[in-house]
């Protein structure tokens, strides 16, 4: 049973609404952008909150993220089931030059942007718990 549904996504904006209830969502501002999480403070409150929404936010053309999955799978998007088996190579103990080529075709073939609401769109084969993410 597919249980996606667009109309039941809740969306970074209503979440972002329902916790500045609690007072005024800050920026954080950083020199160095180190994620698609737009990062947020409350005044008083320790830490930060980060808030990611491929879905109702589209980030794909910033994202920087590579995931490493549990198995040792290099994985260039959440969305995407291509991946490319890292811990094979590092334990036949490939080259740096290998292991320099392989991130580099991981980052080659990062999609350019997840196809969620799409006809093209294919359920990924993994939950992000089995993925890393």
């Amino acid at each position: 049973m597919d249980f996606w549904d667009r109309d039941n996504v809740l969306t970074v904006d209503t979440i972002r609404k329902e916790i500045g209830k609690l007072g005024p969502l800050i920026p954080v501002d950083g020199e160095a952008k180190d994620g698609p999480a737009a990062r947020f403070r409350l005044k008083g409150a320790a830490g930060e909150l980060g808030f990611i929404g491929p879905i109702s936010n589209h980030f794909c053309n910033n994202c920087n993220r590579l995931r490493l999955t549990p198995e040792g799978r290099l994985r260039g998007c959440l969305f995407s089931d291509n991946e490319i088996d890292l811990k094979s190579h590092l334990r036949n103990h490939c080259s740096d030059e290998k292991l320099r080529e392989l991130l580099i075709t991981a980052l080659r073939d990062k999609p350019e942007r997840h196809s969620i609401n799409t006809s093209l769109f294919r359920k990924c084969q993994r939950n992000m718990a089995a993925i890393g993410g």
